[in-house]
């Protein structure tokens, strides 16, 4: 009987501590704005271009008749990686060349 009258009483307790709130929230970024913003040199955006194989080199081209025709301030940086050997430059010099042009 007494736990019983206890538990009468903790409820109304409960429900004042643990009733209805109003919760704010907020948008909190962790990476700062200007982190991912391109380069700018002359008032063009520098951007490495990688075709590939299969249809890369087709699609390519398309993009870049794309933002040529909608006059898009890109200027392309072409790096043509291919995994076939070609007599002039070997695969690892065309990837240390695509990596600098990334990072560029």
């Amino acid at each position: 009987m007494l736990s019983k009258t206890l538990l009468r009483g903790a409820k109304p307790a409960s429900r004042c501590l643990a009733g209805p709130s109003i919760a704010s929230r907020s948008m909190a970024t962790t990476v700062g704005q200007d982190i991912f913003r391109p380069t700018k040199f002359g008032g063009k955006y520098t951007v490495t271009l990688i075709p590939g194989d299969g249809i890369g080199a087709e699609v390519s081209e398309s993009v870049k008749q794309i933002f040529k025709a909608d006059n898009v301030p890109v200027e392309w940086e072409q790096v043509d990686v291919t995994g076939i050997e070609t007599g002039n430059k070997h695969s690892e010099e065309l990837f240390r060349e695509s990596i600098a042009s990334l990072k560029r």
